[in-house]
């Protein structure tokens, strides 16, 4: 079952990559139904690392973060997460955001003390 979650999230990469309507929908349903939004796909990149290829990468970032993608987790080979992997990419925008939403997790982490 866990192969084919991971493969309904990169089909819904895929749809939104080539413009499908209803590719977001898709997304949001393989990851309601328990995709791991921090799944190595193919490539052994993360779908945050993915958004950096896709028109609308800020929307599907938004919401992979909004179920619980996280942007320090690193590439398959252990050499970037996906704030190094935006900026290596020229993604300057998601870059930002994912490094703003990661600093604001971490700080209110340290100040709830988990």
């Amino acid at each position: 079952m866990r192969w084919f979650k991971k493969k309904a999230l990169e089909g819904a990469l895929k749809k939104i990559k080539a413009g499908h309507p209803n590719g977001f929908p898709y997304l949001t349903n393989a990851l309601q139904v328990g995709a791991d939004p921090n799944a190595h796909l193919s490539g052994g990149l993360t779908p945050l690392m993915l958004c950096c290829f896709l028109e609308d990468g800020m929307l599907a970032a938004k919401i992979l973060r909004e179920y619980g993608a996280d942007p320090l987790v690193l590439d398959r080979s252990g050499s970037f997460n996906a704030i190094q992997f935006a900026q290596n990419q020229g993604c300057d925008g998601l870059a930002e955001t994912l490094e703003m939403h990661s600093n604001v997790e971490s700080l209110r982490s340290q100040l709830l003390g988990n």
